[in-house]
């Protein structure tokens, strides 16, 4: 039996999909500014629409 080790970098979030999503919603909802809680939760949805209709290159 023999262990491998390899290298793997601390933190890519360019090689995680999910972390340039979650990216793309902080920086909508601050755009957005939404005032009170009730409106929070309105803005994820919209962002992940816009993300489903406009791939990143």
């Amino acid at each position: 039996m023999s262990i491998e080790m390899h290298s793997l970098p601390g933190y890519a979030p360019e090689l995680n999909p999910v972390e340039l999503l979650n990216g793309d919603i902080k920086r909508h909802v601050a755009q957005a500014n939404p005032t009170t809680p009730a409106e929070l939760p309105q803005q994820p949805p919209r962002i992940c629409a816009a993300a489903r209709t406009s791939p990143r290159s």
